[in-house]
């Protein structure tokens, strides 16, 4: 589904959590805002999300990837704060990740083993670990 480029406002319906077969949820360029709901962790098919330039706030949902089939997923440009889900890449299909433009920090999860820093990867230099700030990360395959 694609509702991109709108001028959609509000928080995202809880009615999507009944669409189980949706593969792409394309939420970009609108005026969206609140957390990013539970539930979308949860649609068991869900491959792509694109929620960038939103007005997003919260955490990223603890159980996003855990379907083992997300393949791509854009947070950026929104006001995300917290860590990453520890279950963000399980099933090793994740290729891209973008988090740019958010308050985000921590390590980042030993599942995303695989991806590689694409262009902007900064860590907080301490103890030399892999701290995310906000992050581009594209499987390096």
């Amino acid at each position: 589904m694609d509702l991109s480029n709108n001028m959609f406002s509000g928080e995202i319906p809880e009615s999507f959590a009944e669409l189980k077969n949706l593969t792409l949820l394309n939420l970009f360029r609108n005026k969206l805002h609140g957390a990013i709901p539970d539930f979308i962790g949860y649609l068991p098919e869900l491959e792509v999300l694109q929620l960038w330039e939103n007005n997003f706030t919260g955490s990223i949902p603890q159980g996003l990837g855990r379907n083992g089939k997300l393949q791509l997923l854009d947070l950026s440009s929104n006001k995300l704060t917290g860590i990453l889900p520890p279950d963000l890449c399980s099933g090793n299909r994740l290729e891209t990740l973008i988090l740019l433009g958010n308050f985000l920090f921590g390590n980042i999860p030993e599942s995303s083993l695989g991806l590689g820093f694409e262009g902007g990867a900064e860590s907080d230099g301490e103890d030399g670990d892999d701290s995310v700030q906000a992050k581009r990360l594209k499987r390096s395959d």
